[in-house]
């Protein structure tokens, strides 16, 4: 019974510490991934509101708008990839890598974890927008007024 607590000290609490470490790691790893799919998101909306005539100014435009605020990652080494604007649509893909060096967490293509994010979105007119929404708003409008009248009717 003395060499109890040795061998409960020797292997459970290793592997209890392992499990949380992993753990820990994981957690990290998805908020960071997280953020990265926001931030593109947000990169190939902001290009979706840009208008120009000239395609080259609005990609300089969006290029100096956007940028990936590296401080708030934990893990990740974020970058953005590419960026494309065609036929009416803004592509974003951005990447991110977390190194694992010197932890067990091993990865069999070459000790790194990575993301990639591709985001596509429908470029529309300020004109068009409008538009839209002021037809949504008028049907709307319509429903609510036929729902009163049925209501005063009752």
């Amino acid at each position: 019974m003395k060499g109890y607590f040795t061998v409960e000290a020797a292997l459970v609490f290793p592997l209890a510490i392992g499990i949380y470490l992993f753990l820990i790691y994981g957690m990290l790893y998805q908020y960071d991934r997280c953020l990265l799919e926001q931030d593109i998101g947000i990169m190939a909306l902001r290009g979706t509101i840009m208008q120009s005539d000239d395609k080259k100014q609005a990609m300089a435009d969006i290029y100096n708008q956007i940028t990936i605020n590296t401080d708030k990652y934990i893990f990740l080494i974020p970058e953005i990839v590419a960026f494309r604007m065609e036929k009416g649509k803004v592509t974003a893909i951005g990447e991110g890598n977390a190194t694992t060096t010197g932890l067990w967490l091993r990865s069999e293509n070459n000790d790194v974890w990575s993301v990639k994010k591709e985001v596509t979105n429908k470029m529309i007119s300020p004109m068009l927008f409008l538009r839209t929404c002021r037809k949504a708003t008028d049907i709307l409008n319509n429903i609510e007024g036929e729902e009163k009248e049925e209501n005063d009717a009752d």
